[in-house]
């Protein structure tokens, strides 16, 4: 049986952003409000997954790994997440700019 276009995991799309602090306090800051959106994300049409993770080696560095239905629907995520106040005022807690990743199964 086919998958339904949009629904295979071959089409799916992850992002693998990676996030930096400049110290454990201004970390927590920014790992909150990250905390606070996942009920937002999860409610964006094409959502799959939202996961957070801190790095092992390095405590000021976070993870988001999520995953959309299309690349569409991850790019209209992407857009609606850097817009905004909110999210200039969460990205100033950074000590570097996000890298995101596109991950696709292979």
């Amino acid at each position: 049986m086919a998958a339904e276009k949009g629904n295979d995991p071959l089409q799916s799309i992850k992002l693998l952003t990676r996030f930096e602090g400049p110290d454990a306090q201004a970390t927590e800051a920014f790992l909150l409000r990250l905390q606070a959106v996942r009920a937002s994300v999860r409610e964006e049409p094409g959502h799959v997954a939202y996961e957070l993770y801190r790095s092992r080696d390095q405590s000021t560095v976070l993870f988001v790994l999520e995953e959309w239905r299309t690349q569409k629907d991850a790019d209209l995520h992407v857009a609606a997440a850097t817009t905004g106040e909110e999210a200039r005022s969460a990205l100033a807690l950074l000590s570097t700019p996000p890298i995101t990743i596109s991950l696709v199964a292979c």
